[in-house]
């Protein structure tokens, strides 16, 4: 058997057995981080408008990205270029 394919079928099916479960499990994570931050903001009660608010203002290093994709910066960006645009 050729050298490079056995080498290539070994690497395949060692990703199988780490990557995969490392998608699985960083998927779960990611929804239950989600499900961890509304209930957060339900229990503080925050209107939509607040946690629009939260999104648009929170640090480029959120553990999460905001609702919706995108991410924090390009959020932050839009309300500063609004800001500015309010500005006489």
């Amino acid at each position: 058997m050729d050298l490079q394919l056995v080498a290539h079928r070994h690497n395949f099916s060692r990703s199988t057995r780490t990557i995969e479960p490392a998608r699985v499990l960083a998927a779960e994570t990611l929804n239950l981080e989600r499900t961890r931050n509304d209930l957060v903001n339900q229990a503080y009660a925050l209107a939509p408008a607040e946690i629009e608010l939260m999104w648009k203002t929170a640090p480029s290093r959120m553990p999460i990205p905001p609702p919706g994709g995108g991410k924090a910066d390009e959020r932050r960006s839009d309300l500063d270029q609004r800001t500015v645009r309010r500005s006489p």
